[in-house]
């Protein structure tokens, strides 16, 4: 089996373990992908919702979603305005939009939302029991059939100046993947 490594988002590599080698990604994108929001390399396609994600990508050369297979794996979502990128004043706001954002980058990158998610990773400036207490409310209300993977880790400064909360994610979407496989075959032909 080979060893693939992916740059997802601004600060984690992910080893995927394939059953064959896909090609390594050179970053930054080229300057023409910047108004598209998605950029498909071999069998790997990558996201950038319109507004903010496309602004990201253009600024810091990262997508907000990939997909490999049949899964979507999501950069880390803060609690901007999707549309302007204005971060939100109030943490439970912050914590609400976050949650808002991720949602929005699954389906932008094909999938149903949140109840594809089995694995959430978060990481707060603000470690009170409030707030914690708070991101587990926005869990059971955006998953309330299911309960993933959860991993929530307390960090001393994000990546965007004034953020308090970034979720990042990995859903599984079989169908989503089938439909991926058969739009590529059909734009090369």
């Amino acid at each position: 089996m080979a060893k693939q490594l992916l740059c997802i988002g601004s600060r984690q590599i992910l080893t995927v373990h394939l059953r064959t080698c896909l090609p390594t990604v050179a970053w930054p994108l080229p300057s023409k992908f910047s108004t598209h929001h998605s950029v498909t390399m071999s069998t790997l396609q990558y996201y950038a919702y319109p507004d903010q994600g496309v602004r990201l990508r253009e600024k810091s050369s990262y997508s907000q979603a990939v997909r490999v297979g049949d899964r979507i794996e999501c950069a880390g979502q803060g609690g901007w305005d999707s549309t302007s990128g204005e971060m939100k004043k109030e943490l439970y706001d912050e914590v609400d939009q976050a949650f808002e954002n991720v949602d929005r980058n699954l389906k932008d990158a094909g999938g149903k939302g949140w109840s594809q998610v089995f694995r959430v990773n978060s990481y707060h400036t603000d470690m009170s029991d409030e707030a914690l207490h708070y991101t587990v409310k926005n869990l059971k209300k955006w998953m309330p059939d299911h309960q993933p993977l959860f991993t929530c880790v307390g960090v001393t400064k994000l990546g965007i100046e004034g953020m308090r909360i970034e979720i990042e994610v990995s859903a599984y979407d079989e169908e989503g993947a089938e439909v991926s496989r058969k739009a590529r075959a059909e734009k090369k032909q």
